[in-house]
């Protein structure tokens, strides 16, 4: 996994200030929007990890099997 920078302190407190002047419907949005991102990734890589079990039972299926 690739490490996840950080933020100062300052800059945790400019995002909440940030946050608390946004009104509660655009908080909502943004956080409907965040659930949506998530969910999306989360398909993605499920989706990604599907087609790798897939491909891995075909290439065991395709192997030349031993006649004896």
């Amino acid at each position: 996994m690739v490490p996840r920078p950080t933020a100062s302190g300052q800059e945790q407190s400019t995002l909440a200030h940030i946050w608390a002047q946004l009104s509660s419907d655009l908080q909502l949005r943004v956080i409907a929007l965040v659930a949506e991102l998530a969910l999306s990734v989360l398909v993605a890589r499920s989706h990604n990890m599907g087609e790798g079990e897939e491909a891995r039972h075909v290439e065991q299926a395709t192997d030349p099997q031993n006649p004896s």
